[in-house]
This record gives structure tokens, sequence and C-alpha cells, in this order.
């Protein structure tokens, strides 16, 4: 869950967004990051479990079920949905790391 608020409170402005590209290109700053624990991104993923939307793993994890990517497919066809969020999403490294989180949020650069 810490992972989806990383990436949810990175959305909320361009600062936020420069802020976690940085981090990911090794162009750190001490002072960097501030994330937003959002109790209600926290309800909106339980309500996609429990739509069978995402899935929760044993370990904690949560990740898209089939529904859930093929309504992530339905809506990264459209162009003009979440397009400020979707060109955000492709300057971040396609797979993200556990490790690279965990040092996010223990503040380590």
């Amino acid at each position: 869950m810490e992972q989806i608020h990383v990436l949810a409170s990175s959305l909320r402005s361009n600062a936020a967004r420069d802020t976690l590209t940085r981090w990911f290109e090794d162009r750190r700053l001490p002072d960097d990051f501030v994330v937003r624990y959002d109790p209600s991104l926290s309800r909106t993923v339980a309500i996609a479990v429990a739509c069978g939307l995402a899935i929760r793993k044993e370990n904690q994890t949560i990740s898209l079920s089939p529904n859930g990517v093929a309504l992530a497919r339905t809506i990264w066809s459209d162009a003009e949905v979440l397009r400020r969020e979707k060109e955000f999403i492709t300057r971040l490294p396609k797979k993200i790391s556990q490790k690279s989180m965990r040092e996010l949020l223990a503040g380590r650069y």
C-alpha cells in the first residue's frame, strides 16, 4: 500500500511529479519527499478488491485482476481520459522494485 500512496501523492502536482521522476533518475535531493497518506486511497483500493478489479496477495501486495487490467486498458486507450497522469506514468521506470520504494520511504539518497 505504501507504494500506491507514493504514486498517488506524486500525482497531486507538477512539483510532486518532478520529484518522483528525479528520484528514479538518481537526481535525488535530501528534502525531496513528503508522502501524503490519504485514507480515501486505502478505501478505494479496498473497494477495487471487493469489486474484483484488484487482488490483495498474502504478502499484502496489490495487483490488478484480469478485470482490472481490462479496465486499465480501456482507460489507457482513451487519449483524453487522465491525460496528464498517463504522461507522468510513461516517465517512470517500467518496473519499480520494492527495494527502491523502501529506500524512497526511508529517505535514502
